[in-house]
């Protein structure tokens, strides 16, 4: 078969530059207008992404696209996630991302091996992968000496994440293309998430999701918070 009849090269072809398309007709989700924007901004390549969210509005959901699309479409890649602890990681956002690969069509399924830290894709497993790492103050190397063509660093949770982690993680965003992406609930006044929404936040792709303002959040949760 000749690389012009290959159907996954027109696959690639087709959803490298558009990963709403890819969440739509591929995985089956139904991406809200600023998750639409926000997978947008990555496909642009937007270097610095900081989205503060408050409960379920679909930041997980969000970031478990949006790592799909990186690992399946911008070979050759690296993608790292993490999160300050190991609950927050694999219980929330790593299941999160495993069930939208079960989400994927069958025929597609092959294309990667799933472990319970790790995501690759079976042809060049070295090469195009996810890998989740939580973030320690003890080991902050957890964001450290990642180095592709591609290179995605998602962070869940961001307030909590130790400084000593980002510090060590700058060094991986020397490439032309690599993207931090920061999400988490606004809980502290200080550190590398709140800068990068506030004193930093002209450097940075900067959104807020509301509860109040999002289709995915219950208006009697709402009224719940507030007492």
């Amino acid at each position: 078969m000749s690389e012009q009849e290959n159907p996954l090269i027109d696959f690639v072809n087709y959803y490298s530059k558009d990963p709403v398309k890819f969440v739509i007709e591929v995985l089956g989700g139904t991406p809200t207008p600023y998750q639409q924007e926000a997978l947008q901004a990555l496909a642009r390549g937007e270097r610095k992404m900081s989205i503060r969210s408050g409960h379920g509005t679909g930041k997980s959901t969000f970031a478990s696209w949006a790592m799909l699309w990186f690992v399946m479409f911008k070979f050759p890649n690296k993608v790292v996630v993490t999160a300050p602890t190991t609950g927050q990681l694999f219980d929330a956002l790593f299941a999160e991302l495993k069930k939208w690969i079960t989400e994927m069509p069958k025929t597609l399924q092959p294309l990667l091996n799933v472990k319970s830290d790790r995501v690759e894709l079976i042809a060049a497993p070295s090469e195009a992968f996810i890998s989740a790492r939580t973030s320690r103050a003890e080991t902050p190397e957890a964001l450290a000496g990642v180095h592709s063509e591609n290179v995605l660093l998602v962070v869940d949770e961001a307030s909590g994440v130790p400084e000593p982690v980002f510090e060590a993680a700058a060094g991986s965003m020397s490439g032309h293309s690599a993207t931090t992406l920061l999400l988490g609930n606004p809980t502290r006044s200080s550190g590398t998430f709140y800068e990068s929404q506030t004193r930093m936040a002209g450097s940075w792709w900067v959104r807020r999701w509301s509860c109040l303002e999002s289709p995915l959040v219950s208006d009697e949760f709402v009224e719940e918070i507030k007492l």
